[in-house]
């Protein structure tokens, strides 16, 4: 234990000795950004630097929660994930990312599950929740029901874990991140590398994820998710090739569970049914539909802030977002809150709405998270009548969840097994186009109103980017009320006070920096802006302990003085995303290694001199498929495609035909 907290400390010193290189950088914004507005005034704010490159972050709230020590397991990890909520999982057995995965060993996605009614919720006696009810079956809540003092990672952290066979067990070998860090306001990306002894965790520069992660957020496949166990006859194979695998657990041919798996929230799914879970993971019990609308929870934030921020630099639509700051804090079920401000945000949101709807579509047609269903094995989905998980009700309605899912599954467990046999050997039959470092491979975004503010931004979509829960709703609600009780004065109201809150310069100085606050910043702001206004009332101030509404440290930076980096410049371009494998051993990665820089002639013909004919076959026929037939390397959308294929012709050439002439020759020709 000792040395795996100290293999932490170390990291975590490292990290934060070369913070450039070891955190994401900026992700470049698909809408042309404005003009920076004029300096902030220096409002005197200080606050001291984190102490971890974690804190702040949702995978920090999972160290913290383990004893700040890295989970060693998947076991340990998802002891720890249910200790601090609800987290739900769906096994992707023939992934488009991990080409080793399969019926026994899938790269199985897990996240935190979104609020939800209808699910049969009970109040703290025990009572069933009588507001706990939806006539059609589940559906999201408009913001997290999470409390004022606990995390809230819903739509904040996700994670992949990859499953290997390990002295006869099937084990969790690395966990993938996407973490929220509230102090860059942006997804760290990285992965946890498990180990009995010496696990470590890593936060890697997010370049290397977003050429797949295109909307530098949380993607997954469309419903209804053929290539997973919630495909009943992935999931009848699976069962199978598990059972011959892994006999001594005396895992029945049957596993009793209902064929059909519409929503993965039924009553009747037994969820720790004995011999289903390895090392911690449910493979053969899917959630898929709740993982998707977590998904599209996190990938929309992503999406929305930059919406948020759009509005932060024309002055009509500062006081448009301070009208759905004000409507976030109004007491009442926030879809009435909103309902009531559309009209105020529709007129004072007017003048610059034009160029601000045509720089949000830029944006919004950039931020597919949603990949084209595909399955290799050819057990497809067939969809009767589906709904998507987020979206159901516009942009500003916030996302809807349905619960009838219709599906007819094509083929067979014999196909699906035979297909699993010839993976493992290499025959991925994964194309191009569904590829996730191809665009082609992403659904188009659903298109929607642009006529109005209105339908374009909500109180909703706000509270979720910023992180605040229905706990602090009500805790701000209820400041709002104490506050125009003391002061006493029938023209100032709970509403008044909102808007002098949101108007003063505890917000101002970050609306005016082009931000947003995160929720504990938030929080934090609202306590000292109330403050102000009875000072300024002549009213005795609020005493209100930190502990008694925080959930975490505030990590933002000060105002006017956050991080300057310097934008991503395509440097060559096969290295900027891939890492060239050294030694006998390879450090994991989320991405494929190269054997060689295809770019770097000494570094490819040494490879070629001291490779066998066998290997080189299949190295070098891999690379010439993906660039000169599938051409989809380096991926159209990058950098590095219109630097290199556009304007280096004769460079990519030559690596081509080098790749060409080296195959031949491995052949014997």
């Amino acid at each position: 234990m000792k040395t795996a907290q100290a293999k932490f400390a170390v990291l975590t010193a490292v990290a934060l000795g070369g913070l450039a290189v070891l955190v994401p950088q900026a992700p470049a914004t698909p809408a042309d950004r404005p003009a920076p507005p004029a300096p902030v005034a220096d409002t005197g704010e200080t606050r001291e630097a984190p102490q971890s490159i974690f804190a702040g972050t949702a995978i920090g709230v999972v160290l913290e929660a383990n004893n700040n020590e890295v989970p060693r397991s998947g076991a340990e990890m998802m002891a720890t994930l249910n200790k601090i909520g609800t987290f739900v999982q769906l096994p992707i057995n023939f992934s488009a990312v991990a080409l080793h995965s399969g019926l026994t060993n899938p790269r199985v996605v897990i996240t935190h599950r979104p609020s939800m009614v209808g699910l049969g919720g009970r109040l703290p006696d025990g009572r069933v929740d009588p507001t706990d009810f939806a006539p059609n079956g589940p559906a999201l809540t408009a913001i997290s029901k999470g409390s004022l003092t606990k995390p809230n990672l819903e739509g904040r952290l996700y994670l992949a874990a990859n499953m290997e066979k390990e002295g006869g067990k099937l084990k969790v070998k690395t966990f993938e991140f996407i973490s929220w860090n509230s102090r860059q306001k942006r997804f760290d990306f990285g992965f946890i590398e498990c180990d009995d002894v010496e696990p470590q965790i890593r936060v890697v520069d997010g370049v290397k994820c977003f050429s797949c992660h295109k909307n530098k957020g949380p993607i997954l496949g469309q419903g209804p998710w053929s290539n997973s166990t919630h495909n009943d006859i992935m999931r009848e194979a699976a069962a199978q090739a598990l059972n011959v695998q892994v006999r001594a657990l005396c895992l029945p041919t049957s596993i009793g569970q209902p064929r059909r798996l519409d929503t993965g929230l039924e009553q009747g799914i037994v969820r720790d049914l004995p011999g289903t879970a390895f090392d911690g993971m449910a493979l053969l019990v899917p959630q898929g539909p709740a993982v998707d609308a977590a998904v599209r929870l996190g990938a929309d934030s992503v999406r929305d802030r930059e919406f948020f921020r759009l509005m932060t630099t024309a002055a009509d639509a500062r006081r448009g977002l301070i009208t759905l700051l004000c409507a976030i804090v109004s007491p009442g079920p926030i879809e009435q809150t909103n309902h009531a401000a559309r009209a105020t945000l529709n007129n004072e949101f007017s003048h610059s709405f034009p160029s601000f709807a045509a720089k949000a579509m830029a944006v919004h047609k950039a931020s597919s998270s949603t990949l084209i269903d595909f399955n290799p094995s050819g057990s497809q989905g067939k969809l009767v009548n589906i709904v998507t998980a987020s979206g159901g009700g516009g942009w500003g309605s916030g996302p809807t969840l349905q619960a009838n899912l219709k599906i007819v599954w094509t083929g067979d467990t014999k196909q699906v097994s035979e297909y699993a046999a010839k993976r493992a050997e290499g025959d991925t039959k994964q194309v191009s186009k569904h590829q996730p470092s191809n665009p082609k491979a992403f659904v188009p975004p659903p298109s929607g109103s642009v006529n109005q503010p209105s339908s374009l931004v909500s109180a909703q979509q706000l509270a979720r980017v910023i992180g605040l829960t229905e706990g602090d709703r009500q805790f701000c609600a209820d400041l709002l009320a104490t506050a125009a009780q003391r002061i006493g004065k029938p023209k100032v109201t709970a509403a008044t006070i909102a808007r002098d809150v949101f108007s003063g310069p505890e917000f101002t100085a970050v609306v005016m920096a082009t931000q947003l606050p995160d929720r504990e910043d938030f929080k934090d702001r609202f306590v000292a802006g109330i403050n102000v206004v009875l000072r300024e009332n002549g009213a005795e101030q609020l005493s209100v302990e930190r502990k008694d509404y925080a959930s975490g440290p505030n990590v933002a930076l000060v105002p006017g003085k956050e991080d300057v980096e310097a934008p991503i410049v395509a440097t060559t371009a096969c290295v900027r995303c891939h890492d060239v494998q050294k030694g006998a051993k390879a450090a994991f990665s989320p991405i494929p290694m190269l054997a060689f820089d295809p770019y770097d002639k000494d570094s490819r013909e040494a490879w070629a001199r001291s490779t066998d004919a066998r290997k080189r076959m299949q190295v070098l026929a891999r690379l010439l498929k993906r660039i000169n037939e599938d051409r989809d390397m380096p991926p159209e959308d990058s950098a590095e495609h219109d630097a290199f294929r556009v304007k280096k012709p004769a460079e990519f050439d030559a690596m081509r035909d080098w790749l060409g002439a080296e195959l031949k020759k491995a052949k014997g020709e």
